[in-house]
């Protein structure tokens, strides 16, 4: 349930209104991950709310006539990603994302994320965050960084997992929603 949350937030953020299918579906989870108070189906009744459509509006309308939400959940914390958030990386250095071939730099990154020292390994996760940031920062868009992302989603690790979702909602690209449905079907999210 762990990155299966952070999934449904990036979801949100994306906002496409194709996942809406999915976030339904997610309104019958009430596992709830580690590091969150709230369920599942309250971080996909936020999303919902966040799309907005005609479709998304009663679905959360109707989930909420059958169940009551985790008390005092805030539907706002499906918001924009905090631009200030802690993403200096004290043991990885990373230069700005101007080379041509950025699949190469993302696999490079995320390749970083694959060693045991659990310091090292938050660092790299920072700077993987730092380096989506960037992109899009200065509006590169480039599908490619998105499937080199993809590749990692599949990673028996979570942290990994967990950093890859995090770099895929700071680019909020809608090419990635195929990717993040296939992830929430995913016995090990």
């Amino acid at each position: 349930a762990d990155t299966r949350g952070v999934v449904i937030e990036t979801i949100g953020r994306i906002a496409d209104p194709s996942a809406v299918e999915v976030l339904i579906a997610c309104l019958e989870d009430e596992s709830a991950p580690r590091m969150e108070e709230w369920r599942i189906c309250d971080l996909a009744a936020a999303a919902l709310e966040r799309i907005g459509t005609p479709e998304a509006q009663d679905a959360v309308v109707e989930w909420r006539r059958e169940q009551q939400p985790t008390e005092q959940f805030n539907p706002a914390i499906i918001a924009d990603i905090d631009e200030n958030d802690d993403i200096a990386s004290d043991r990885l250095s990373l230069a700005p994302p101007v080379s041509p071939d950025l699949e190469a730099q993302t696999r490079i990154l995320v390749e970083a994320l694959r060693v045991s020292d659990t310091h090292q390994q938050h660092a790299a996760a920072k700077a993987l965050r730092e380096f989506a940031r960037e992109l899009s920062v200065q509006n590169i868009d480039d599908n490619r960084v998105v499937y080199a992302l993809a590749d990692a989603l599949r990673d028996n690790d979570a942290v990994i997992r967990w950093a890859v979702v995090e770099a895929i909602a700071w680019l909020q690209d809608s090419s990635a929603l195929p990717i993040l449905h296939e992830a929430l079907h995913d016995k090990h999210f």
